[in-house]
């Protein structure tokens, strides 16, 4: 089934190179078409995302897909808008301040009033494809936040989101990686801000207003 889904695609580009010309570069982004709702927390602590890096199978700007069985291949001509982790970095930073419960969220910023630091790695971002089963978004991030105080130790957080894909194209799979790292960026804000109870239901108290507004 593996080998059947990998030639189609190999058939279907072939197809698209018909005529002599290479079929056109298209390039993606996790961009939302709505401008994100930005939420504050007058309270709330302030983040800085500071360091975001990739593995190295992901540095190459592909957007890759995997088997079941581990093998890596990426889609010919499509590619991702920027390095894919300037692009995961913003993502996430859009969907911690849109979570309502952070006073600020920085982007390669870090001011007095900075309470959290966030560095990050992104293990796997990719496809999967799953004979006998609907493809699958997969990301794996590593995260380290360190608060402030001088006896604050590092927190080390392992996120693994899969969302399902359920059209066989590279904008189904994108838009799935999209929604998986939303939800990351969810289980980051309810684990760097936990509720009196430890558990992770936002905090009420929030201004929102749209992004450029």
């Amino acid at each position: 089934m593996v080998a059947r889904w990998i030639g189609l695609w190999v058939v279907l580009e072939a197809l698209l190179g018909c005529g002599g010309h290479a079929p056109q570069l298209r390039y993606y982004d996790f961009s939302d078409a709505t401008p994100p709702q930005v939420c504050y927390r007058p309270d709330g602590p302030t983040i800085s995302f500071r360091n975001m890096s990739a593995s190295a199978g992901l540095e190459g700007g592909d957007i890759a897909i995997r088997s079941e069985t581990g093998n890596i291949d990426h889609y010919r001509y499509h590619r991702w808008q920027a390095p894919i982790a300037r692009l995961v970095k913003e993502r996430l930073a859009e969907a911690l301040a849109a979570s309502g419960r952070f006073q600020r969220v920085d982007i390669d910023t870090f001011n007095s009033d900075t309470t959290v630091v966030l560095d990050a790695r992104i293990l796997r971002l990719e496809g999967v494809r799953r004979p006998g089963k609907s493809s699958v978004a997969r990301v794996i991030l590593l995260v380290t936040a360190q608060h402030s105080g001088a006896d604050a130790r590092p927190q080390t957080l392992l996120y693994w989101q899969e969302e399902p894909v359920l059209e066989h194209s590279v904008e189904a799979l994108v838009n799935s990686l999209r929604q998986a790292l939303a939800t990351i960026a969810l289980q980051l804000a309810a684990d760097l801000v936990p509720s009196a109870r430890g558990t992770r239901s936002a905090p009420a108290a929030r201004a929102c207003q749209r992004r450029g507004t």
